[in-house]
């Protein structure tokens, strides 16, 4: 896909690629072009915290901004937030990340992995150091 192929419209025409749920790897991934900015690729990942925390280097912090995140902050959010919050009271937890990338790094990893023609192929994109968003207890 090159730059200009991206879609233009809304809803799922701009989703670029898709890695479905299964039992086995405890996440799903979606990328999409951002519809405020069409040279902006949004990867999210969403799935089970053990899984997914492994796969981020920062988080968003209070005040909205990008801040690093720790092995220390990993455990703390697996042990206070996971465990003591959450799993007391039998909720199930979704861990939520995203990484922004330019239409070009999109376009390189593409082409430098078998055009994403399987999901195997795919999988690079959730291997870019992501951001957490936010866990959820449902």
């Amino acid at each position: 896909m090159k730059e200009k192929d991206i879609p233009s419209q809304n809803g799922s025409e701009r989703i670029v690629a898709t890695i479905p749920f299964n039992s086995k790897r405890k996440k799903a991934t979606t990328a999409i072009v951002l519809p405020e900015n069409e040279n902006v690729v949004r990867v999210f990942v969403k799935g089970a915290p053990e899984i997914v925390l492994d796969l981020c280097n920062t988080y968003l912090g209070s005040n909205g901004s990008a801040e690093e995140l720790s092995s220390y902050k990993k455990d703390d959010i697996m042990k206070s937030v996971i465990k003591e919050q959450f799993a007391v009271r039998a909720f199930r937890t979704l861990l939520i990340a995203y990484k922004d990338l330019s239409i070009q790094e999109f376009n390189d990893i593409k082409r430098n992995h078998n055009n994403f023609k399987e999901e195997k192929d795919r999988e690079v994109l959730e291997q870019l150091g992501l951001t957490v968003i936010g866990i959820y207890g449902l």
